[in-house]
C-alpha cells in the first residue's frame, strides 16, 4: 500500500509543476501573439504575408485565452492545501484574461456614446 501512496504523491507533484509551466507558457504566448499582431502592420501592403501573420497572431492569442481559462480551473481544483501558492498561480494564470478586460474597459472608456 505505501508504494501506491508514493506513486500518487509523485503524480500530484508533477501535476503541479506542469500547471506552473503551462501558466508561464500562456503568458509568453500572449506576449508573442501581441508582438506578432503589432509588427505585422509593417507588412500591410503585402497581402499574403500580412494575412498570414494576422491569422497566426490571432490564433496564438485565442489559444492563450482559452488555455488560461482551462489552466485556471485545473489549478483551482488541484488537491493541495497550500492556498497562498495556489492563489498566486491562479492570478498568474488569469493574466491573459485580466489583459483582455483591461483593454475592453479602456476602449469603452475612451468612446463617445
Amino acid at each position: 500500500m505505501p508504494t501506491i501512496k508514493l506513486k500518487n504523491d509523485f503524480i500530484n507533484q508533477s501535476m503541479g509543476k506542469r500547471l506552473k509551466i503551462i501558466t508561464i507558457v500562456n503568458i509568453i504566448s500572449l506576449i508573442i501573439a501581441l508582438l506578432i499582431l503589432r509588427f505585422s502592420e509593417i507588412y500591410r501592403g503585402q497581402n499574403p504575408l500580412y494575412v498570414t501573420l494576422k491569422i497566426i497572431g490571432w490564433s496564438i492569442f485565442c489559444y492563450s485565452i482559452l488555455a488560461s481559462l482551462i489552466n485556471t480551473l485545473y489549478i483551482y481544483f488541484e488537491q493541495t492545501n497550500i492556498w497562498k501558492k495556489k492563489i498566486l498561480w491562479i492570478i498568474l494564470s488569469l493574466f491573459p484574461i485580466f489583459y483582455i478586460f483591461t483593454i475592453i474597459v479602456l476602449s469603452l472608456r475612451n468612446t463617445n456614446f
